[in-house]
């Protein structure tokens, strides 16, 4: 029996899961957010391969950033006659060969751009002189205490010791050599064939060889893209190939989704900047479309960098501020509109990955891997994300980087209150509210919260003030729920009327009687108050009354079902004893236990409650209530008034 007792009272954590699941939250194994020191090496030893062999990584990961772009072209052109080589040939040399025409077109553009340059040259000047304001103008002030203030910083102190007077030998030969000539070599630059060829080769060599490997490594990713599937499969283990496959799918369908809306999203945000400074008559205005839907697959930075060349234009084409203005006007609504509307409709929740995850995200691989981390730092976040999501070793990743509530709405509630923030608190009940009925807020939210503070009052985790506050504070909002569904049901208007009509046919008269303590009566209360509102009898009883006082309230009124409130974790000892003295004082009256949020311990507890034979268990508040009517219905008390009014005593 006491193993049987200490089973039992470990049903906290099956009550908040049982709330979870009901919640719509996924469930992550606590043990896999707790950081451990070779967890943490492991880390660190993987972010040192990533920076010091980023030159292999670096091409490795573009090219599978690539290969999910283009797995959807290719496997359109296979569904459609063409053999897996060619149609892989085709996409990427079409790919490249799109990359190349945009890049002549831009060096086509610039070179146009770089021979108009010089006749911009007055207008500049004619425009810095506009900005040099009067001495007696604000900005002039402004110029001269700024000058005033360098000049100052440049004046040497008075108080430092004349250069080349200092005492001692050392100082001597030091002020000495300050005075000595430096000596100057001259070296002649390398005017050979090889070293000029060297100096126009070196800069382009290594991001020749960078594109080169994608393009090879990319073709045969996607010609064995089955293949290198299998392998990873295989190389997680095939006993987990439902995780390895839910994972690689939804990566892929993520990164793939996401990479083919920016796609669309940046050609369309390039064509409205070209298209819009075609007409301010900003030079070179496609040559900036192509750069702005380029530049804007860079996070965050990207559209704002590619807005420098065509402001500065702007500035320097035209002699007034019109244009100027108009591009910049241009430049923030498309790029405001873009990323707060049309993204967003777009993308939806397809990388589920949290805005400020992507920012962090962003800036840690631009360390580690420059502009091309940058690029990159989305698709990598979003699949560790999913790596976190269906390996439960990575959970602390989910929950670091994912998009989804890591919190559910039962256990904000109890940390609001035990940060005894009743404000907050009582928002989340009004959420709540607002999409269920308040039987439903008390079984899925403050049941469980019950449950949080049932355990950390049993392992003394609660200090006095905490403990009252939580159940002081969670008492009076059930208080106050009940008299605003009263109110807005008008149940107290019709109250008469209704007990006419449905406790002539029940004959319910029932008592709530806490087990123990506190949550106990708290959980009776509130489901006396349901059981109120269904026009039952109903007297809820004290857990600070005396078991001899609590039977002789019992004894005094007509009740023939009685519901023992009882919140896990808890010792079933005393919820035996009462069971106890329930029978032997009133043999025939129906008994009902309120074991809430226990389900899975349900076995459990009917054999540790076998002696006390309850009628029925009962696990949730609605599984009470309907016990409770069911259960009256099937006796009748002698002493019960002809016309009982549905009522809700406190003992």
């Amino acid at each position: 029996m006491e193993v049987s007792e200490l089973a039992v009272s470990r049903g906290q954590s099956r009550v908040v899961s049982q709330a979870s699941a009901r919640s719509g939250a996924r469930a992550i194994d606590p043990d896999s957010l707790r950081f451990r020191p070779m967890s943490v090496m492991a880390i660190g030893a993987i972010i040192a391969i990533l920076f010091f062999a980023r030159d292999v990584f670096i091409p490795l990961s573009l090219a599978v950033l690539l290969s999910f772009l283009l797995a959807i072209p290719c496997s359109f052109l296979e569904r459609h006659g063409f053999k897996r080589t060619p149609a892989v040939v085709s996409v990427v040399g079409l790919t490249f060969a799109l990359l190349v025409g945009a890049g002549w077109l831009l060096s086509a553009q610039f070179y146009d751009l770089a021979k108009k340059l010089p006749a911009y040259h007055e207008i500049i000047d004619t425009k810095l002189k506009s900005l040099k304001a009067s001495p007696r103008g604000t900005f002039g002030q402004f110029s001269q205490m700024l000058r005033r203030t360098a000049e100052e910083l440049r004046t040497p102190e008075t108080n430092e010791p004349p250069q080349g007077k200092v005492e001692g030998k050392q100082g001597i030969r030091d002020g000495a050599s300050a005075n000595q000539p430096v000596p100057v070599e001259l070296r002649e630059p390398r005017t050979g064939a090889w070293g000029i060829l060297g100096g126009l080769v070196a800069p382009v060599l290594k991001p020749l060889a960078t594109a080169f490997l994608v393009v090879v490594v990319l073709i045969f990713m996607l010609r064995g893209r089955e293949d290198v599937r299998n392998r990873l499969i295989r190389l997680a283990g095939t006993d987990r190939m439902d995780l390895t496959t839910s994972a690689l799918d939804e990566a892929a369908n993520r990164v793939s989704r996401y990479l083919l809306m920016q796609l669309i999203v940046n050609c369309c945000f390039g064509c409205l900047i070209g298209t819009g400074l075609f007409f301010i008559g900003v030079p070179s205005a496609i040559l900036w479309g192509v750069m702005a839907a380029i530049l804007r697959f860079i996070p965050y930075v990207g559209a704002w960098i590619s807005a420098l060349a065509p402001l500065t234009l702007a500035f320097a084409t035209a002699p007034g501020w019109s244009k100027l203005a108009w591009t910049t006007g241009l430049y923030a609504t498309v790029e405001l509109m873009t990323s707060n509307f049309i993204e967003p409709l777009l993308y939806g929740s397809s990388t589920g990955v949290s805005p400020l995850a992507l920012l962090l995200a962003a800036i840690f691989w631009t360390w580690l891997w420059g502009p091309i981390g940058l690029l990159l730092s989305t698709p990598l976040t979003v699949c560790l994300a999913v790596m976190g999501l269906h390996i439960p070793q990575l959970g602390f990743l989910h929950v670091l980087l994912g998009d989804e509530p890591v919190l559910t709405l039962e256990t904000r509630f109890y940390q609001r209150m035990l940060a005894m923030d009743r404000e907050e608190a009582e928002e989340i009940v009004e959420h709540l509210l607002k999409e269920k009925p308040l039987a439903v807020v008390y079984e899925e939210l403050f049941v469980p919260a019950l449950a949080y503070a049932k355990e950390d009052l049993s392992r003394g985790r609660l200090t006095k003030e905490k403990e009252n506050f939580v159940l002081d504070n969670i008492a009076d909002l059930v208080q106050e729920l009940s008299e605003d569904e009263n109110e807005r049901t008008g149940r107290n208007e019709k109250k008469s009327e209704a007990s006419t009509s449905i406790l002539d046919e029940t004959n319910v008269f029932a008592a709530v009687m806490p087990a123990k303590d506190k949550p106990d009566e708290i959980a009776g209360i509130m489901l006396g108050q349901i059981l109120a509102q269904r026009m039952v009898s109903v007297r809820s009883l004290s857990a600070g009354a005396l078991t001899s006082d609590s039977l002789e309230a019992l004894a005094s009124g007509a009740v023939n079902v009685v519901c023992i409130s009882v919140m896990p974790p808890t010792n079933l000892r005393r919820t035996r004893y009462v069971c106890k003295k329930l029978r032997s004082r009133f043999p025939g009256m129906k008994l009902v236990i309120g074991y809430w949020g226990g389900s899975q311990n349900l076995s459990l507890a009917r054999e540790s409650l076998s002696e006390c034979n309850p009628d029925i268990i009962a696990c949730t508040l609605e599984e009470a209530v309907a016990a409770i009517i069911s259960l009256g219905n099937t006796t009748s008390s002698p002493d019960a008034p002809t016309r009982p009014e549905a009522e809700l005593v406190a003992g």
